[in-house]
């Protein structure tokens, strides 16, 4: 797939949005907090994993049953094995 912008002279954005490696989940943060995606998940939570809120994107696309409390296993492995792994180990202070 590639990606354009604009008509006569437009530019192949691809180099600049495509990831050589495939991944299985997203992860982001913003000031305190953290987000975390993969196929079956999704999770929120502050950025010292506090306050988590889980959900089943699959059964609960409205995200509406938070599963954090009885799902601490999955809050746990997403947010080592991706909001960690993904930031290099830890998570700056602000």
């Amino acid at each position: 797939m590639r990606t354009r912008v604009g008509g006569a002279g437009t530019r192949d954005l691809t180099p600049y949005v495509s990831d050589p490696e495939e991944r299985d989940h997203f992860t982001s943060g913003y000031r305190d907090h953290v987000w975390a995606r993969d196929k079956r998940y999704v999770l929120f939570s502050r950025s010292d994993g506090s306050e988590p809120r889980l959900y089943d994107a699959q059964s609960d696309p409205y995200q509406e049953r938070d599963l954090a409390e009885g799902d601490l296993d999955t809050v746990g492995r997403m947010l080592e094995d991706y909001v960690l792994k993904d930031a290099g180990g830890s998570l700056a202070s602000l």
